[in-house]
């Protein structure tokens, strides 16, 4: 038998369904949330021998409101889907000239911290690494020529400065950025630099300023919090350091400071978010966007939160929410952008498409290979991302060039994956899965597959708990997420039926 192509949800007092035919989210009446389940295996009169509570009338409303549903397409059994989409050469090549893609060169593998939850600080500290190398300006130089060649001159592009610490190679940095300039300079690149800030000086703080160069600083909020993952090998903590740092590039120049520079909060759910969401809310820190990600692997197994923990993580989470809802309603101050950041899943859910689900699908959490991220080593191989760079998933090289060939396997490797392991999901059109960890295992994990839908659930509740609560007068509210959605998109993401 077919699995059921939904699932339900409690969430602000009521059952909503979540259908992935329709990709919708259907409130129910109680009276149809009462026989719900039993409608798909019953007859009229069982039913109305099962649930003898509702009236004739009522039972006779809520199996015509089923009837209906079904006749529209809803709360279908799972179909088989398709997931081996392929892409053909030209449709790469388009994807790279008409995006927005970036270019991520690992300028050295060096680094001036021991930070407790980098994988690259783990191999240094288990000695199974391998020698630490910087990137050379050949490197360098082709495998931005390469890059640039590969996208439309009428686009706008990203060079991402990485490492290690990138600022421990910075005589091949300032080279890059004159190069750019000088042989690129009518092209629309944006760049960035992701730095921890100990070996920023006057003289690189003045480069960046006149290059315009975006700056995204390593930190973790509150001093035991970051001291505690981003240290030097002595296990002396950076946090002092890197205060100071943003203190004086905001003294040196407040505009730069307030348009260039970012924040990146690495997070575990050992800590309190509502501590890290505070101090971010307070003092220069306010100026800056902070992007939040989550301490992941098994490379940080002391970062990594017991189920206790995480258990309480999201109560806090639940906690931030009602924060929200009590500024929107009295039109606090609050940090509404780090507010979303943290609830990005909230936002993404509220922006899937709606409609009739295609035989055909994405493979899912997958973007195209190289078309929004590349990444060149240090040694100047390709790969789809920083997180992706293991020996046997290149893309080609700073020599040979971008291989369409080697993006299009993994492509389809990952697409014949899905094929096997992804059917019968009621989730599969929400899913952010990245492929990354499906293909180092070989198969789809079962306990990865469990708590990714468990966190699209916890997702699709407070999407509706937060859709539902928003106090009426503050719709209009930039930062509301019926602002955010739009009042088409709302009305098409949450269904309500009665």
């Amino acid at each position: 038998m077919a699995r059921p192509g939904y699932t339900k949800i409690s969430a602000a007092g009521a059952t909503y369904v979540y259908d992935s035919h329709s990709n919708a989210i259907i409130k129910l009446d109680p009276a149809v949330e009462h026989l719900f389940d039993d409608y798909f295996r019953l007859s009229r009169d069982e039913l109305k021998s099962a649930h003898p509570a509702l009236s004739g009338a009522v039972l006779d409303t809520s199996i015509k409101f089923m009837a209906d549903a079904i006749h529209q397409g809803l709360f279908r059994p799972q179909s088989t889907v398709n997931f081996q989409h392929t892409l053909s050469r030209d449709e790469f090549h388009d994807e790279l000239c008409n995006g927005r893609p970036a270019l991520c060169l690992n300028v050295t593998e060096e680094c001036n911290q021991l930070c407790g939850y980098c994988p690259q600080a783990y191999a240094r500290l288990s000695g199974s690494g391998k020698a630490l190398s910087r990137m050379t300006w050949e490197i360098a130089r082709n495998s931005l020529d390469c890059f640039l060649a590969l996208t439309s001159a009428q686009s706008q592009v990203k060079v991402v400065f990485f490492g290690g610490e990138p600022l421990l190679n910075w005589k091949l940095v300032e080279q890059c950025l004159h190069y750019l300039r000088s042989e690129h300079g009518g092209r629309n690149i944006q760049v960035r630099v992701i730095s921890n800030l100990i070996v920023l000086n006057q003289n690189i703080l003045e480069t960046l300023i006149a290059s315009d160069a975006q700056l995204q600083v390593s930190f973790d909020g509150p001093q035991h919090i970051h001291d505690a993952g981003r240290c030097f090998g002595d296990g002396r903590g950076t946090h002092q350091q890197v205060s100071d740092q943003l203190a004086e590039i905001r003294a040196v120049n407040p505009a730069y400071f307030r348009d260039n520079l970012s924040l990146q909060c690495t997070f575990s759910k050992r800590n309190d978010i509502l501590e890290v969401f505070r101090y971010f809310s307070e003092g220069m820190f306010t100026e800056l966007p902070v992007e939040l990600n989550y301490v992941t692997g098994s490379f940080s197994e002391r970062f990594i939160a017991s189920p206790e923990q995480a258990a309480q993580h999201e109560q806090r989470l639940d906690q931030l929410i009602e924060m929200y809802l009590a500024a929107l309603q009295g039109n606090d101050c609050f940090r509404y952008d780090l507010f979303w950041n943290v609830l990005h899943d909230v936002v993404y859910f509220g922006n899937r498409t709606i409609g009739v689900a295609p035989d055909v699908s994405w493979p899912n959490g997958t973007c195209v290979p190289g078309a929004h991220r590349l990444f060149a080593d240090s040694g100047g191989t390709f790969y789809p991302c920083e997180n992706f760079c293991e020996s046997g998933w290149d893309l080609g090289n700073h020599k040979t060039g971008f291989e369409f060939s080697k993006a299009q396997a993994l492509f389809h490797a990952y697409g014949d994956l899905c094929q096997k392991s992804c059917q019968g999901c009621w989730a599969y059109r929400l899913c952010t899965l990245c492929f990354r960890r499906m293909l180092y295992q070989g198969s789809a994990s079962t306990n990865e597959c469990n708590d990714h839908r468990d966190r699209i659930l916890r997702a699709l509740r407070r999407f509706v708990y937060i859709w539902e609560h928003e106090p009426l007068k503050r719709h209009n509210h930039p930062s509301s997420l019926h602002s955010q959605l739009g009042e088409l998109a709302g009305k098409k993401s949450l269904i309500d039926k009665k």
